[in-house]
């Protein structure tokens, strides 16, 4: 089976949220995964969108070949074995201050297999 690496951002009228609004954004995201069945979730609500959450949003999910992936890179310092993928360093949650050591620009590409 083929792996590929999923990434997504949640989009109101075609424009990101941004990274701050997704602490809740959680499941089979932001890393290597095989075909098959996933779950993705977000809860609006707990991001302070409201009691109606975020009526228009939509989400732009991107399954990216595992032989060109998004072009950021992170590996824990703690876990060496949990690795990251983000679309911008922008999307690195919590920023640099996280744990995690960057692998970034694309130039740096990793063969996964």
């Amino acid at each position: 089976m083929q792996l590929c690496v999923i990434t997504v951002e949640i989009q109101t009228n075609g424009v990101a949220v941004g990274r701050d609004r997704l602490t809740t954004l959680s499941g089979d995201i932001n890393a290597a995964f095989r075909a098959g069945r996933h779950t993705i979730a977000w809860s609006p609500r707990k991001e302070g969108f409201g009691k109606t959450g975020l009526p228009q949003a939509t989400a732009k999910v991107t399954a990216w070949a595992i032989d060109a992936p998004p072009p950021v890179m992170a590996i824990s310092m703690e876990k060496p074995s949990c690795v990251r993928f983000y679309a911008d360093m922008a999307d690195l949650p919590g920023g640099l201050a996280t744990g995690f050591r960057l692998f970034a620009p694309a130039r740096y590409r990793f063969p996964l297999e």
